[in-house]
């Protein structure tokens, strides 16, 4: 999904919460955590998700 499409996705889902799951790392160890450049674009879909919704609360699973 592109960054554009994100609040035409979002308005037939009429979410409340969203649980940020896939992290494009499969390949680590869970051990090894999230890396910080993905963090960083997790927090910018975060952000992008309240820019359109501020009442959609988005969760981020910390792991391990």
């Amino acid at each position: 999904m592109r960054r554009d499409e994100l609040a035409e996705m979002l308005k037939p889902l009429q979410s409340k919460t969203m649980f940020v799951h896939y992290f494009d790392r499969w390949s680590l160890p869970f051990s090894d955590g999230v890396p910080d450049q993905v963090m960083g674009r997790t927090r910018r879909f975060a952000r992008d998700v309240a820019a359109i919704d501020k009442n959609i609360k988005v969760v981020v699973p910390k792991f391990f």
